[in-house]
């Protein structure tokens, strides 16, 4: 299990409105046939990304996303659990099945910050209605939490949002897409860092 949060204050949470520059291939690519993306964003640099131990948490668009460094790799998510509007991303990093996950610290449900999918672990039940197994950690089929597009451009690390844009957005819509622009739910992300 890995520790990644880090303390940050509300200067650290900051609205990116700057102008998008011209964009490189993603790190990770998600498929886009269901979501288009907004223009690049820069949230920062990786020089700054580092230096709070690879976690920064941003809002984009109104949208908070948090980016993760993880084994040299980059990851963005949605900031906000899909669940009940909780502080997920930042929660504690593990490895379930080899799928780096973030764990809700309300909760504890995991996360990939790879996928969004939600794992979860199936039980079983004995013939009087008693738990007597619980089975092994494994993702669900739909994505609860959106991941959005990241990448690095000379040192500065671009956000571009992946959002439903289609024709049948009731179809295209992620749970955590309900708290992604909650002004509740961010208010309470605020506190969470303030009291890390």
């Amino acid at each position: 299990r890995t520790r990644s949060s880090t303390p940050l204050t509300l200067a650290d949470y900051r609205e990116t409105s700057l102008p998008s520059s011209s964009s490189t291939p993603a790190m990770e690519a998600r498929d886009e046939k269901s979501s288009m993306g907004s223009a690049p964003k820069p949230i920062g640099t990786m020089e700054e990304l580092k230096s709070q131990k690879g976690r920064m948490h941003v809002s984009v668009a109104g949208r908070r996303v948090t980016v993760f460094l993880y084994k040299d790799k980059l990851y963005c998510i949605d900031s906000i659990c899909y669940h009940m509007g909780g502080p997920l991303t930042l929660g504690d990093i593990e490895e379930l099945n080899g799928d780096p996950c973030v764990r809700c610290p309300w909760h504890k449900y995991p996360v990939s910050i790879i996928s969004g999918r939600k794992y979860s672990q199936g039980v079983e039940f004995d013939s009087s209605g008693k738990m007597k197994k619980v089975k092994n950690w494994a993702p669900g089929k739909r994505v609860a939490q959106r991941s959005h597009k990241v990448e690095v451009e000379d040192g500065k690390i671009l956000v571009t949002l992946l959002e439903s844009k289609g024709k049948d957005e009731a179809e295209e819509r992620i749970q955590s897409d309900r708290y992604a622009r909650d002004a509740q739910a961010g208010s309470c992300f605020d506190k969470a860092i303030q009291n890390l």
